[in-house]
């Protein structure tokens, strides 16, 4: 029930000579005491049996004598009477018996939230690792059977959700208390019990103290009190404003980053220290203690211990929801204040402090002290350049993938060698940048990457080095480098994967062999990587959703699989954001899609490549244009003209989706031009061609249609449709004989069309040919 260390049968009414045998155990009116499960200053707490209706009950237990605690406990029984909540301790009786008031209440089997922090905190001292709190570990210590404290896990994902359920829930409970009109005032660890179910319990609503066995002072002037470390500023000093609910707000705050990082925000060695700190000092960034929490989170945990009650959560319910939608990866409602916003909200709590800070600011800085600071966080600056490297690194790899996948040789190139230059050990920029020459024709290229490998990489880029050498025509090699052990490594499964993905050329119908390589590879690559990484969970979701493009249920069920674990792992990356979309929109969600996809642009910020922002867009401008309301065909119009004029009209995907939005208007005149402009961009693509004959024909141009049909048909020689439109173009401008063995060629390629043998028909008579 509590966090108190003695669970010792109590003797606290040995000295009752009115009371039963030591045999049947002591009671306290209808009940028969069975063990003590806690204690305060002025209090104890009960295991006891209800003897009437044979049920385990919590027996809380104090002095009438006891002066003033004894209004703070009658208070305590009256407010939780008034609650029903499965998270409020619900009070069964008060009564009194030989001197002593008590108050009989639902027994929660569990433990306190402040022994698991207290566990935790030990193992990590212990251990120098960051436990769980939820493991067995920790939740039963030296119990039998529980694993070695040096034997406990690092804190995971799943960790953090619980964590943020069970806080969310107690957020509820505890509006549920203000809904009826009650406060906490005294939200602590020690009062939340964490239940067999992992759910919350709060206790003590009015008996601030009677639990706690930490070394914390409860403040009593007038009717303000609480336990210092959790307390608000405005329960501090008296006039600042009243507490209300948004005071339980900024408790459970302070409660929520201790369960993140194993400490308080603010902590001071005495308690006026603590309460100035509380008072004027900025509150820690979370992410500095542990950074597996999202940016949202530190965002949420900001809001809730705002030092203004008006600008915190307006409810403990807004509390909860935003703490909701914080585990399931959603956008929060809370929003960041940036550095001019708390340069403010300081001058205001500390105006000396902040003139003497202007003043230093153009003064000479303390050297000694600088220079001491320097020294002792230098190995901690240094981890930090080092995982902002292999991050940087990461998002340059990133978008050069992106890059290649959408056929952009000079962008990808450069960020393979950004990537290089940020960290020299990104080997996948190699394979990249060699997947890029080979593309482009250039296998000499090609090879001079991959001579730049380490020579213990160089098995796993074998596969490209063997393609690279069969282009310049040495075969010898080639057939050694193909025979070469494939590389059983995350490296190797990369590489493997995305030159697979470069052969898949399947039909449109259905994923090709290669499709499936890649995505079985990458997936290889994932499972064998010794740690996470963005890079391969991208090019899985991508791999995955290639497949679900063109495969069944089960494919499209595992790339939406792979792009939900991607947000688990990085909440802030919007790449795993953008896959979630594809995901949705394969599955027709389109709303869902929209808001994955607008997800993936607020996070992607200044930050983001141009062309990832360029990807994403086009994906959201796809959407907007199917929505039926006349704002969404504005905004994707909006999107598309962005996209057509950016870096010179460059981006080909833009101008081929703007051009059929466009012709699906009926706004012919306005496609035409992006369908020619694409068709610059990509002259070896026959679609722009096939567009911008049919679009041609419709205007009655028939001598510009059969131009782009030659074209056409160069790429694709018997596209039966393109045939077709051949012999009407030429039928058009009057060549009879033309048109004649055009409709024969048509006829031919597809001789079960209707529509191609009546058009033979047609131009047979058109050329004089009745018989």
């Amino acid at each position: 029930m509590t966090d108190a260390d003695s669970l010792a049968p109590s003797t606290y009414f040995e000295s009752d000579s009115a009371g039963p045998s030591p045999a049947d155990g002591p009671r306290l009116g209808a009940y028969r005491l069975l063990r003590e499960l806690g204690r305060g200053g002025q209090g104890r707490v009960y295991l006891a049996e209800d003897e009437r209706l044979r049920r385990l009950v919590a027996l809380k237990v104090i002095d009438l004598a006891a002066g003033p605690a004894l209004d703070r406990f009658r208070r305590e029984a009256e407010v939780t009477s008034k609650l029903d909540h499965p998270g409020v301790c619900a009070v069964y009786e008060v009564g009194e018996d030989r001197g002593r008031s008590y108050i009989a209440m639902r027994y929660v089997e569990g433990e306190t939230l402040a022994r698991k922090l207290s566990t935790a905190r030990r193992v990590a001292e212990e251990t120098g690792r960051t436990p769980s709190m939820w493991t067995p570990s920790v939740e039963a210590p030296g119990a039998g059977g529980a694993a070695a404290a040096s034997d406990a896990p690092p804190p995971s994902r799943a960790d953090l959700k619980r964590t943020l359920r069970f806080v969310e829930k107690a957020a509820r409970a505890l509006h549920a208390a203000h809904e009826a009109g009650v406060v906490h005032r005294d939200v602590k660890p020690g009062n939340l019990i964490v239940g067999v179910d992992g759910d919350p319990v709060v206790l003590d609503f009015g008996l601030a103290g009677v639990l706690d066995d930490e070394a914390a002072v409860l403040t009593r002037t007038g009717e303000v009190f609480g336990t210092p470390g959790y307390m608000a500023p405005e329960q501090i000093v008296p006039g600042r404003g009243k507490p209300d609910p948004r005071t339980d707000v900024y408790a459970l705050g302070v409660v929520l980053f201790e369960c993140l990082t194993l400490r308080r925000p603010f902590d001071r060695p005495t308690r006026d220290a603590l309460f100035t700190a509380i008072l004027v000092d900025d509150p820690p960034d979370v992410r500095k203690f542990n950074r597996a929490v999202p940016i949202d989170l530190k965002t949420v945990v900001e809001l809730a211990l705002e030092k203004e009650p008006r600008r915190r959560y307006e409810s403990a319910l807004h509390f909860a929801d935003d703490l909701r939608r914080a585990r399931e990866s959603e956008p929060v409602a809370a929003r960041r204040v940036g550095p001019l916003g708390r340069a403010v909200r300081f001058s205001r709590r500390r105006p000396a402090v902040a003139a003497l800070a202007a003043v230093l600011a153009i003064a000479t800085p303390t050297t000694a002290w600088l220079g001491a600071t320097y020294v002792a966080n230098r190995p901690k600056v240094l981890e930090q350049e080092r995982l902002d490297r292999e991050e940087a690194a990461e998002f340059a790899l990133d978008d050069a993938y992106r890059a290649v996948s959408l056929g952009l040789k000079d962008e990808a190139l450069a960020g393979f060698r950004r990537a290089r230059e940020i960290r020299p050990e990104a080997h996948e920029a190699i394979a990249g940048a060699a997947l890029i020459r080979l593309r482009s024709a250039d296998p000499a290229g090609a090879l001079a990457e991959l001579e730049a490998a380490p020579p213990e990489t160089r098995d796993a880029f074998a596969p490209l080095r063997a393609s690279a050498l069969a282009n310049l025509g040495r075969l010898e090699e080639a057939r050694a480098a193909a025979q070469t052990p494939a590389s059983n490594t995350a490296l190797g499964w990369f590489v493997r994967g995305w030159s697979a993905g470069a052969d898949d050329a399947g039909p449109a119908s259905r994923p090709s062999g290669a499709a499936y390589a890649a995505r079985d590879a990458a997936y290889r690559a994932v499972f064998l990587s010794p740690k996470p990484r963005r890079l391969y969970y991208d090019h899985l979701a991508e791999a995955a959703l290639r497949v679900a493009t063109r495969g069944d249920v089960r494919d499209l069920r595992f790339a939406r699989a792979v792009a939900e674990s991607a947000v688990e792992q990085w909440p802030d990356d919007p790449s795993g954001w953008f896959y979630r979309g594809v995901a949705a929109g394969l599955e027709d969600d389109v709303e869902a899609a929209k808001s994955h996809y607008r997800r993936a642009l607020e996070l992607g910020g200044s930050r983001m490549n141009k062309v990832a922002r360029a990807h994403v867009e086009l994906n959201l401008a796809n959407l907007l244009a199917d929505d039926r309301r006349p704002e969404g065909h504005a905004e994707a119009e909006a999107i598309y003209r962005r996209l057509v004029e950016a870096d010179g009209g460059a981006f080909a995907s833009a101008h081929r989706n703007y051009a059929a939005f466009l012709q699906r208007r009926g706004r012919r005149a306005d496609a035409a031009p992006h369908f020619a402009r694409l068709a610059e961009l990509r002259p070896d693509e026959p679609e722009p061609y096939a567009q911008l004959a049919v679009l041609h024909l419709e205007d009655g141009r028939a001598d510009l249609a059969l131009a782009a049909l030659d074209r056409e048909l160069a790429l694709r020689p018997r596209d039966p449709i393109a045939a077709h439109n051949r012999a009407n173009a030429l039928g058009a401008l009057g060549r009879a004989d033309d048109a004649l063995a055009a409709a024969r060629f048509a006829a031919e390629v597809s001789p079960g069309d209707a529509d191609v043998r009546c058009a033979l028909a047609a131009r047979t008579a058109q050329a004089g040919r009745r018989d």
